[in-house]
């Protein structure tokens, strides 16, 4: 999967077939750092990736349908079990991504976390598109790692830290 994607990156100009060694950083040493996660996509970059992506065609089951919705909810229910506390966040997307999955997928969506945060108790952080028109995209699952895109680490600090205090 991870291969298709960078070849339809290629493909559209977004990303090279770069053969530069590979660079930790020594804050995030499972994660290659290197000038391309930098890039800061613009809004065609973003909406080519959207199209050639098809993100149109996802979709996401009801609830009662959605099977990943029940496997989430053994997890859930069996760190609760062993009094684990669970928080959920969702992760953010750029506008180029969220404008064009269907009203059903996200009311879908929507519907699965309501039932989520409802009958486990669990506290859910909701950034999908909190930093949508914001110029801080790599991609579109990837917030870039460059000093525009600061606000993103900030706020998941400040979750993670009140979090911590409750």
């Amino acid at each position: 999967t991870l291969r298709v994607f960078y070849s339809i990156m290629e493909k559209i100009g977004i990303q090279s077939n770069n053969t530069e060694p590979v660079k930790y950083d020594q804050n995030m040493p499972l994660y290659p750092s290197n000038s391309i996660q930098t890039h800061i996509a613009n809004n065609d970059e973003l909406e080519r990736l959207a199209n050639a992506m098809h993100v149109s065609e996802l979709y996401i089951q009801k609830p009662d349908l959605n099977k990943n919705k029940l496997y989430l909810e053994k997890i859930i229910n069996e760190l609760q079990k062993k009094d684990i506390k669970v928080v959920l966040f969702i992760a953010p997307s750029p506008y180029e991504y969220n404008s064009q999955l269907s009203k059903q997928t996200k009311n879908n969506f929507e519907l699965i976390l309501k039932e989520i945060e409802t009958n486990f108790d669990v506290k859910i952080y909701d950034f999908s598109d909190k930093y949508e028109k914001l110029p801080i995209w790599h991609d579109l699952m990837h917030v870039a790692i460059n000093p525009e895109s600061q606000i993103y680490t900030e706020d998941i600090i400040d979750m993670i830290f009140l979090e911590i205090e409750k």
